[in-house]
C-alpha cells in the first residue's frame, strides 16, 4: 500500500503506524518483519513539509487564523529549504538557512516605523538574534497590507531575510508521539519535499529511508496485542473477489493491480477461466456469469481477452490482452457462479410431539427453510438445500438444558464455513 493507505489501514484496524521508540523496538521489528532483501516496510514516521512558521510566535500578535496562513510562496516554492526569503517583487522562496542576506526586523514598539531594514548580510539564526536584541523579532508578513510595507522597504532584485521558517527536523510521527529516536541509513534522508515518508529496509539492519509516500510497501501497525507491533502486508498483486452477488461463492470477478481493484471483460470468457477463479478462492466453479449479471464494476477494466487452459492456479497468470488494454464497458463485466456448500447450524424449538426426525416432517421443515431462503434472503430460485446427517443417522438432537446453560456461558461467535 502508498504510506498514506497504509496510515489509514492501521488506525481502523489498530491504532496507527508504528512509532519506533528505542533500539529495542528495532531489534523487535528485526524478528518480526519477514521480507526478502532489500525490501521496503512502512513505519508511521514523516516529513511535516507544512510546518512552516513565524519566529514571532505571540499568539496576541495575530487577528485571526488566517493570518497564520497568509503565504506568498513563488511558483514552484518551498522546494525543501528551511528558511523563507521574500524577493523585492513580494514572491517568497525558501533557501538554506546559512545563506547570507539582509533581514527584515520588526519593532511592536513602533506605530509609523515598525518596519527596518538592516542593510547587512547575514545567516538566518543572526538576522533573528539580531532583531531580537535590537527590536522585537525578524519580520512576520500576515496580511497584504503588511507584505506592501515591506515591499516599500526592498529594492527590486534583492532578497531578503523574513520570520518564515520551517523545523529543521520537520520528521513527525503519524500517531503524535514526540518520540526522537531516529536510525536513518547513512545518508538519509536524502529526497526533500520528492520524499516525505520513511520505511525500513531489511536488508540494512532495519536502518530507515525516505521515499515517496506513493511507493507500494509493506507496513507496521502499532496496538496490536504483545509487543505493541504487527506488520501487515498490502493485497497482493493479481488477488481476486467476488462481489454485489447472491452469496460468498459468486459475483462479479474483480482483480487487483496497481494499489487498485478492477474489473474483467467477458470477451472469451469460458468454463476454463472461470474454474481458475473458483480455484484461486479455495472452491470449485459452477457456471459462468457475463454480461455484468452482478452489476457493472467502476474505475480499472483491468484484464480483456482471458485465454485460461483451466490448469492455472491464479487468474493473473493466464494469457490476455494486457493489463487495462481493452475494448470494453463495464456493462461487459464478467461474473462467476463457484460450486461452494454453506453449512448452516439450525434450530427448532417444538410445541407438539412432532417428531423432527420422521422423514416426512424433516423433509417438510426444509422445503420451508428453502422457501424462506428464497423470499427474504436473496437466493437463487435453483438453490439446492439438504439436512447433514450425524454419526448415529439422526438430523435433529434434543437439547440437553443444562449443557445449553453452560454454552450460554462459554458461547463464542459460530461462523458460517464452506465446504469443498
Amino acid at each position: 500500500m502508498t504510506w498514506a493507505d497504509a496510515q489509514q489501514y492501521c488506525r481502523d484496524k489498530f491504532t496507527d503506524l508504528a512509532t519506533i521508540h528505542t533500539l529495542e523496538d528495532v531489534n523487535t521489528l528485526k524478528r518480526m518483519v519477514v521480507e526478502p532483501p532489500n525490501n521496503k516496510v512502512w513505519i508511521g514516521l514523516y516529513n511535516n513539509v507544512n510546518s512552516w512558521r513565524w519566529s514571532l510566535a505571540d499568539e496576541r500578535s495575530y487577528k485571526d487564523s488566517e493570518e497564520h496562513k497568509f503565504r506568498k510562496w513563488a511558483p514552484g516554492e518551498p522546494s525543501g529549504e528551511n528558511c523563507a526569503l521574500m524577493k523585492g517583487n513580494g514572491e517568497w522562496d525558501d533557501i538554506s538557512c546559512a545563506s547570507q542576506l539582509w533581514p527584515v526586523c520588526f519593532n511592536a514598539k513602533e506605530a509609523i516605523r515598525k518596519y527596518i531594514l538592516i542593510e547587512t548580510s547575514m545567516p538566518w539564526a543572526e538576522a533573528q538574534r539580531q532583531c531580537r536584541e535590537k527590536h522585537t523579532d525578524l519580520a512576520s508578513v500576515r496580511n497584504q497590507t503588511e507584505h506592501q510595507e515591506i515591499m516599500k522597504l526592498m529594492i527590486h532584485g534583492g532578497v531578503y531575510w523574513i520570520g518564515l521558517y520551517r523545523e529543521r527536523h520537520a520528521w513527525k510521527w503519524s500517531d503524535g508521539s514526540s518520540s526522537s529516536f531516529r536510525h536513518w541509513v547513512e545518508g538519509e534522508p536524502n529526497g526533500g519535499l520528492k520524499e516525505t515518508c520513511a520505511a525500513l529496509v531489511t536488508s540494512r539492519g532495519s536502518k530507515w529511508v525516505d521515499l515517496d509516500c506513493n511507493h507500494e510497501a509493506s507496513f507496521i501497525c502499532s496496538g496490536a496485542s504483545g509487543t505493541g507491533l504487527t506488520a501487515a502486508k498490502p493485497t497482493p498483486e493479481g488477488d481476486i473477489r467476488l462481489v454485489n452477488g447472491e452469496n460468498t461463492c459468486s459475483g462479479r470477478v474483480e482483480i487487483y493491480f496497481h494499489g487498485q481493484w478492477g474489473t474483467v471483460c467477458n470477451d472469451g470468457w469460458d468454463m476454463n477461466d472461470a474454474r481458475v477463479v473458483c480455484r484461486q478462492l479455495g472452491i470449485g466453479c459452477k457456471a459462468v456469469s457475463s454480461r455484468a449479471r452482478f452489476g457493472p464494476g467502476s474505475g480499472k477494466i483491468w484484464l480483456d481477452d482471458v485465454g485460461c487452459t483451466g490448469i492455472e492456479s491464479e487468474l493473473a497468470r493466464c494469457t490476455h490482452s494486457g493489463l487495462a488494454n481493452h475494448n470494453c464497458a463495464h456493462s461487459e463485466d464478467v461474473g462467476v457462479v463457484c460450486d461452494c456448500i454453506e453449512v448452516l447450524r439450525v434450530k427448532l424449538t417444538i410445541n407438539s410431539s412432532l417428531d423432527v426426525n420422521d422423514p416426512a416432517v424433516s423433509d417438510a421443515i426444509l422445503e420451508q427453510l428453502k422457501q424462506n431462503m428464497k423470499d427474504h434472503q436473496g437466493a437463487p430460485a435453483d438453490i439446492k438445500v439438504r439436512w447433514a446427517k450425524q454419526a448415529d443417522g439422526r438430523i435433529f438432537h434434543k437439547e440437553d438444558k443444562k449443557k445449553r446453560e453452560k454454552k450460554k456461558r462459554e458461547r463464542k461467535p459460530v461462523l458460517t464455513k464452506r465446504e469443498l
